[in-house]
């Protein structure tokens, strides 16, 4: 009699999924590497972090924004191609990467709409943000909205001015989701400071009665012992 064969219940891409989808959950971005030079990489990561060490990339900082870091055009510049290489884009272009002289054009780009922001009387670090949110929605929709994003070029006012405004109303859609979060959580964050302040107002007073109570007591004993 043939010797049934032990089938997981789980198959190895499930499992393969199953681990993404939890380091999802705690934080983690997960990167499928393409070639030897890559894996060899991230094998020597894993090996690293296993042993207790923390490793970052210069770039990680730029796509964690982190404003000591990025102070130029080119930063910028950097920021958008990390972020569109993270998202597995097909069209990506690893040159833009290797050499700030790849970059040339597309931090002119980038100088260009902050320029064109500040002329609408939008202040610089309004016209960062506002540059930096489009970057982001522009990676995040881009299979949503269909796009091949294969450069910054998308974000020229010049040649590509009405899909950059249509971009910014979304933007500025979000901007107002955000500050009415804010606005909500302010008034959560008051209303517990309120009920806080009350509740130690009310304690407060529970104290003074009390004690008042033990003098009355006090003076009472006084006078039966007399």
């Amino acid at each position: 009699m043939a010797k049934k064969q032990n089938k997981s219940v789980i198959n190895e891409e499930d499992q393969t999924q199953w681990c993404i989808n939890f380091l999802h959950e705690h934080g983690y971005g997960t990167f499928l590497v393409e070639d030897n030079i890559e894996i060899e990489e991230a094998e020597i990561l894993r090996k690293l972090e296993m042993s207790g060490y923390k490793i970052e990339h210069i770039r990680d900082s730029l796509v964690k924004v982190d404003t000591n870091k990025i102070l130029t055009a080119d930063d910028i510049a950097l920021y958008f191609y990390e972020k569109l290489r993270r998202s597995g884009s097909k069209s990506f272009d690893s040159d833009k990467l290797k050499d700030a002289k790849y970059r040339k054009v597309d931090c002119s780009i980038i100088n260009n709409f902050i320029k064109w922001r500040m002329g609408s009387n939008v202040p610089i670090r309004s016209a960062i943000e506002e540059l930096f949110m489009s970057i982001d929605m522009l990676i995040d929709k881009k299979e949503e909205w269909k796009l091949d994003i294969n450069s910054i070029g998308i974000l020229s006012v010049t040649t590509n001015k009405p899909f950059v405004i249509s971009l910014l109303s979304n933007v500025h859609v979000e901007q107002d989701k955000k500050i009415g979060y804010q606005i909500e959580q302010l008034l959560i964050y008051e209303d517990q400071q309120s009920y806080l302040s009350m509740l130690e107002e009310s304690r407060r007073k529970m104290l003074e009665a009390q004690e008042y109570s033990n003098r009355r007591k006090r003076r009472k004993k006084i006078k039966l012992g007399d």
